[in-house]
């Protein structure tokens, strides 16, 4: 992999003194650590020279100049790319947006796998040019480079349903809620004498137990935006800092989702203030909407509907998108049978209920994700967006036992191809991929949807003539089969 660093990453790397000494340095070394151990390379841009050449100061400028000779440039870096120029516009020569958009420009013409950078206009201008999944934070970096590392044995997160009242106000993850709201400390005593319902996943730091995501919710029955019903509002939904990188965002939302779904909720809707753009793409991109109107604090209201509208004409992905996960257009898919041995299983659908392991050393993000990766050699090329995809977990249960929603698929024997686009969603390591790809790999990703109440055990399939043994590779299922199977699902 060919990682291409921002100069906000390399000055933590490499201080030039104390004054560049930050609470950025330790996540820095971490990065670079877990990128030379997995054999990455990492790279600098030639236009960051140029930045370190402008600095005033000549014995920092000097020193900066050796450290980063440290590092690869960036060879025949590509010139500003013609589309991030029309999509971003026109900008000053030598300015801070010029060095921003070479830097892009060298991601959208994949002189480089991945950018690290801590500027968030870098970040938001990645989602603009509809690359935002190829642009890191140091945090997010290293929870990607750790995805990549083989793995032992399968992590499991934990959310736990509690009320307000058991929150501990002084845990750390309030604190950027302080700086936004300056009534927070009177509102969080109000849903703690409420006894709202809340969301939280815990951990462990330094021996003290604190909150690593966080959800607080509301059943209201009206809005004052025309939501009428049972409606369930999420009034707060955090991450700490400390645990990004390691999809528990996902995790939390789809817990939120399928109790929602449970209570039999209409809607769910949240507020979110427009100076996090980053966290209104990611509801966004689980089926939320942004309303026309706002707050009076100015938030963005996004709702998101979880009874399917009859009358709505959308593909079968969208519609999983805007109603899902829990949900799916059977009538309109095609279906498939997906093997997928015990030890995957464990670690792409780990299980709250099964026994688990007391070695667990990390978290791994593909567990706790909605959106996931299976790569295998089979031939089936016959994938399309929104197909059903039906996972027979092999040997020990022989059943179907969960449904997923094809999103996309690609065909590649290229390790850092196949990487690239399976991200942190695969639980295969890079060298796996590597030794994988010594063959033709066929890489799908897809939205997890759900658990079957029931399973559909093999002799049950045999019986309905719908497979004759245990499935080896992807089995297509048509006419017949396909429409006996999405009863037995539904």
């Amino acid at each position: 992999m060919k990682l291409l660093i921002d100069t906000n990453v390399f000055i933590p790397l490499e201080p030039a003194g104390l004054s560049d000494l930050s609470v950025m340095t330790p996540s820095a070394a971490e990065f670079l650590r877990r990128a030379q151990e997995g054999g990455h390379a990492v790279y600098y841009h030639p236009i960051i020279d140029r930045e370190i050449q402008s600095d005033r100061n000549a014995e920092r400028r000097e020193l900066r100049q050796r450290l980063l000779a440290k590092y690869i440039q960036l060879p025949h870096a590509p010139a500003l790319s013609d589309r991030v120029v029309r999509v971003l516009g026109p900008v000053p020569q030598q300015s801070h947006d010029w060095v921003d958009h070479h830097l892009l420009s060298a991601i959208e013409r994949d002189a480089a796998d991945f950018l690290i950078t801590e500027d968030k206009d870098i970040h938001r201008k990645a989602r603009n040019l509809g690359f935002a999944d190829r642009v890191f934070s140091v945090v997010d970096a290293v929870a990607y480079l750790v995805a990549l590392l083989p793995v032992a044995v399968p992590s499991h997160t934990d959310v736990t349903e509690c009320l307000a009242h058991e929150l501990d106000e002084n845990d750390p993850i309030f604190m950027s809620f302080r700086l936004e709201y300056e009534d927070f400390d009177h509102w969080l005593q109000k849903v703690k004498r409420d006894h709202r319902v809340c969301y939280t996943i815990k951990r462990q730091v330094g021996g003290l137990e604190r909150l690593a995501a966080l959800s607080i919710l509301k059943d209201e029955t009206v809005t004052d935006f025309a939501l009428r019903g049972s409606i369930l509002k999420i009034c707060s939904f955090k991450v700490s800092g400390d645990f990004s990188g390691i999809k528990l965002g996902e995790l939390l939302l789809n817990t939120i989702l399928t109790g929602a779904r449970a209570r039999r909720a209409d809607f769910v809707y949240v507020t979110i203030l427009p100076s996090h753009p980053e966290l209104i793409d990611f509801m966004e991109e689980f089926g939320f909407s942004v309303q026309a109107t706002q707050t009076s604090l100015g938030e963005r209201i996004l709702v998101k509907r979880l009874n399917p509208d009859p009358t709505l004409s959308v593909s079968s992905l969208q519609f999983h998108v805007l109603f899902g996960p829990g949900v799916e257009k059977l009538e309109a898919s095609g279906v498939h049978i997906v093997p997928i041995q015990p030890h995957n299983h464990d670690l792409l659908f780990p299980s709250r209920d099964a026994a688990q392991p007391d070695l667990f050393i990390r978290e791994r993000p593909y567990g706790n994700a909605i959106r996931k990766a299976y790569l295998c050699h089979a031939r089936s090329r016959r994938i399309h967006p929104g197909d059903i995809l039906l996972f027979y977990r092999s040997q020990d249960l022989s059943a179907i036992n969960v449904v997923g929603v094809a999103e996309a698929t690609i065909v590649s024997s290229n390790a850092e191809e196949v990487a690239k686009f399976a991200g942190l969603r695969t639980v295969y390591s890079f060298r796996e991929i590597q030794e994988m790809c010594k063959k033709t790999v066929l890489s799908i990703l897809f939205r997890f949807s759900r658990t079957l109440d029931r399973e559909l055990g093999l002799n049950e399939l045999k019986d309905a003539k719908i497979l004759s043994g245990a499935p080896q590779s992807i089995t297509e299922l048509k006419g017949e089969k396909s429409e006996w199977i999405k009863k037995r699902i539904t």
